[in-house]
């Protein structure tokens, strides 16, 4: 039976806070492994470590008052992995990859996790939203 997304991206999660907690890029952790990844983990490490910054940005300007350094680290990598996703994925799957990391929160983090997580990725997702209408409706 193949895996699910939701499988896929509590890896993902995994793997993310290891190259964390390790310091190192989340392509280090990827050669480091004794198999082949899923493709769909893999590209979502290389994503964010090639967008990190911008991925960064934007949490920080939708978390009100909250700076990177004082999240908890698993807040911090689910984070990364959706805004990542919700960067490359302009198809209504925004709506999923907003649950799958509320669920992941609430599994993995603190009690008011998944509502924080929930109101970054909303704010952020609502913004690329209306990035995508306005490049639309261009000149």
């Amino acid at each position: 039976m193949p895996k699910s997304k939701k499988s896929f991206r509590e890896r993902t999660l995994s793997l993310l806070y290891e190259a964390e907690i390790k310091g190192v890029k989340p392509s280090q952790i990827i050669k480091e492994l004794e198999v082949n990844e899923d493709s769909f983990v893999t590209s979502r490490l290389l994503a964010v470590e090639s967008r990190r910054a911008q991925i960064d940005e934007m949490i920080e300007s939708h978390s009100l008052e909250w700076e990177l350094n004082r999240m908890p680290l698993i807040d911090l990598c689910l984070l990364r992995i959706a805004v990542s996703e919700l960067l490359e994925d302009p198809h209504p799957a925004k709506a999923i990859i907003i649950s799958e990391a509320v669920e992941l929160a609430k599994n993995f983090s603190t009690d008011s996790s998944s509502k924080f997580v929930n109101g970054v990725l909303s704010a952020i997702s609502s913004e690329l939203e209306n990035e995508t209408e306005q490049g639309e409706d261009g000149p």
